[in-house]
């Protein structure tokens, strides 16, 4: 009878208190549960697990380290009990934003986030179906990155039972990525971004044409950047994924007067540095009396530069190779003087290039590189080249309104780079006469609304 009354106390306890329901039915309420312990600091939460999640967990603990790193923990211990019952012996917070992402889109959105607030450390942590397509393209990961704007890091670490990526001490930037695929394509893209002003992008190069530009000398490569203007030393390389990336954090990846004139017309000019804002208003100083026709105009801008400014070569400065040591300090090589006439005709809203080549006047113990203009008058491109007509003493004209057939006598270039509607005989008959240095050409005062 003692038997039988134990048995039916036994009986209507188990009745009357029944097992713990499960506090956890899915990995997402796990990470709810760990994600409110992060938040409150308790470092040793404890919950339940339902049947099929704690199956799921004995055959794949990743699973719940996944969990517990979406919900923001860089490390977790833990014990379980077969009733699922389960208990954190050790959390470590990641101390950093933590941003869970699906696809493209969503990287690209939370890299953009973390720009915007300029966070120096950071955790990404894809669905693991889309964790896996990017390690397993590491060029396509670096180019999502660096079109969301993470520009640079000095630390990535990542994790396969996590599915984390963790970034440090990063850097940002506001470029864009371009996936070319040949050359043609790749020079194409170049003259289009020199054209518009874009001074920050970069370029996910399939392998035949990574192999036939980055040879040992990248000749290839540093022809196509000559040929856009674009300053080879503002490249980063990086070889295992295929990828050139141009940033001008620190200068500008083309010539500055380009730079300049890319600012004013974008109604930007507070962006510029102030050695560009200088060389500017000194720019505009000098075409402030310059009026007339295109043509009259571009005629004064060539004799204003060639009476400002004196040829010098100076390897301990970069000035003179730019608008800023034509303007600013009257001395430049050809570079200079070219960029300089660029810079003053866009003022005045005259459209001019800048081109280079090889010089056939040279001899053949000195550098041949060189650099003109073209400039566009009367709907046709024809060459000005300030350098040469700067005789010393006196302006001379022999290499002002070129056509075709005097640039291919004076130069060596790459004739894809030259517009079709090109000047082609030079009007030997139409010469301005030759002044002297110091004479001084009168310009025209405006006379009428539309000259001012």
């Amino acid at each position: 009878m003692r038997l039988v009354a134990i048995i039916m106390v036994m009986s209507m306890l188990l009745f009357s208190f029944p097992a713990k329901a499960a506090d956890a039915d899915s990995w997402e309420e796990v990470e709810r549960i760990l994600a409110r312990a992060v938040e409150s600091g308790d470092p040793t939460p404890s919950f339940t697990l339902g049947r099929e999640l704690l199956a799921e967990m004995r055959q794949d603990a990743d699973r719940f380290r996944i969990a517990a790193a979406r919900a923001g923990c860089r490390s977790v211990a833990w014990t379980w009990w077969t009733d699922g019952r389960v208990e954190i012996t050790q959390m470590e917070p990641f101390g950093c934003p933590v941003l869970q992402v699906k696809d493209k889109d969503g990287l690209l959105s939370a890299v953009r986030k973390m720009r915007d607030r300029k966070e120096k450390n950071f955790v990404l942590i894809p669905d693991p179906a889309f964790y896996a397509s990017l390690m397993a393209d590491p060029a396509e990961k670096k180019a999502l990155l660096l079109e969301g704007g993470l520009y640079g890091w000095d630390t990535e670490y990542h994790s396969d039972s996590t599915c984390c990526l963790e970034y440090v001490s990063c850097s940002y930037w506001n470029g864009s990525v371009y996936r070319v695929t040949g050359e043609k394509e790749l020079s194409s893209r170049m003259r289009d971004l020199a054209s518009s002003g874009q001074n920050s992008f970069a370029f996910l190069l399939d392998g035949r044409t990574w192999d036939s530009m980055m040879t040992s000398d990248c000749e290839r490569l540093k022809a196509l950047e000559t040929a856009a203007f674009i300053r080879g030393d503002a490249c980063s390389f990086y070889t295992e994924l295929r990828i050139l990336v141009y940033c001008g954090d620190a200068a500008s990846i083309y010539y500055p007067g380009y730079e300049i004139l890319c600012a004013v017309r974008a109604g930007d000019e507070d962006r510029l540095p102030p050695t560009l804002k200088a060389t500017l208003r000194a720019a505009r100083q000098m075409v402030s009396s310059v009026y007339g026709t295109d043509e009259e105009m571009t005629l004064a801008i060539h004799d204003m530069l060639c009476r400002h400014i004196t040829y010098r070569i100076d390897d301990t400065t970069d000035s003179d190779d730019c608008c800023v040591g034509a303007i600013l300090n009257g001395e430049a090589n050809c570079d200079g003087y070219s960029d300089a006439f660029l810079l003053m005709c866009g003022l005045k809203g005259i459209r001019a290039r800048l081109i280079s080549g090889d010089s056939r006047k040279i001899s053949p113990n000195e550098d041949p590189a060189h650099m003109w203009n073209l400039v566009l008058l009367k709907g046709l491109w024809r060459g000005v080249d300030v350098t040469w007509d700067d005789g010393g003493k006196e302006i001379v004209y022999e290499n002002y309104g070129m056509g075709w057939d005097r640039m291919l006598e004076n130069y060596r270039f790459i004739t894809d780079f030259i517009p079709e509607n090109m000047l082609q005989s030079t009007d030997l008959k139409d010469r301005p006469r030759v002044v002297s240095r110091k004479e001084r050409r009168i310009e025209r005062k405006p006379n009428s609304v539309e000259d001012k």
